[in-house]
């Protein structure tokens, strides 16, 4: 996983990838006030998108060849996202 935000541009989490997905949500609701955080993964790479299904992410939608792989080919991206709830 990739995060990107002013303070950590291409940071690489090497972690527990659902530990640190939940924290970097939190910091960015919390620090940056945001109204949506959204996580983008290849459509083939099932472990990325299970972590974003398992951290509470909905899929809304899959872009067809929008990314393209190290040898050439168009790939498809799926688009998750959560929207926090107001309390």
């Amino acid at each position: 996983f990739w995060g990107n935000n002013p303070d950590k541009v291409g940071l690489l989490f090497t972690q527990d990838w659902e530990e640190l997905v939940k924290e970097y949500e939190a910091e960015l609701l919390k620090t940056y006030s945001s109204v949506r955080v959204e996580l983008v993964t290849d459509e083939l790479n099932s472990g990325s998108r299970g972590v974003a299904t398992r951290c509470g992410f909905q899929l809304e939608g899959i872009h067809r060849n929008t990314m393209q792989s190290p040898d050439g080919w168009l790939r498809n991206a799926c688009i998750y996202a959560k929207v926090p709830t107001k309390d």
